[in-house]
């Protein structure tokens, strides 16, 4: 049977040789015992001019400092990175419309919104299939 530890950030049951104790970047100066693939990943970042979401080129960028629990362990990290306008927008969207969804009465009144949006654009299509049918 081969010896295993547990990654503290992917929480996987890895062979012993490839899990080691020592920092990565988001938890530095802490240590913890990390499996390499994911102190690969979490050391990686890209260039200063790229966006730390996709890559692409980015000549003003938008800011991101974010402490956050790392992995199985929760591990206290912290990451400033800066995003391409897209990205920073997805971040900014996802956050918004995820504390709708964590809201039980906005839930609700978002989806009365939509149904209420759906209900007139039906209305407005089918208006236009009988107007389309004039002769003016």
């Amino acid at each position: 049977m081969t010896d295993t530890k547990a990654c503290r950030v992917c929480g996987a049951e890895k062979p012993t040789a490839v899990v080691r104790e020592t920092t990565v970047d988001p938890i530095a100066p802490l240590r913890a015992e990390v499996c390499r693939t994911c102190e690969f990943v979490q050391n990686h970042s890209l260039p200063d001019d790229r966006c730390a979401q996709c890559g692409e080129s980015v000549k003003v960028g938008f800011s991101l400092e974010l402490e956050y629990p790392l992995g199985e362990a929760e591990l206290p990290a912290f990451i400033a990175v800066t995003l391409c306008d897209d990205c920073a927008s997805w971040v900014a969207c996802d956050i918004a419309y995820g504390g709708v969804d964590a809201d039980e009465e906005a839930h609700d009144q978002y989806i009365d919104l939509i149904d209420r949006e759906m209900a007139l654009q039906r209305e407005a299509e089918e208006r236009a299939r009988c107007d389309g049918g004039r002769d003016e």
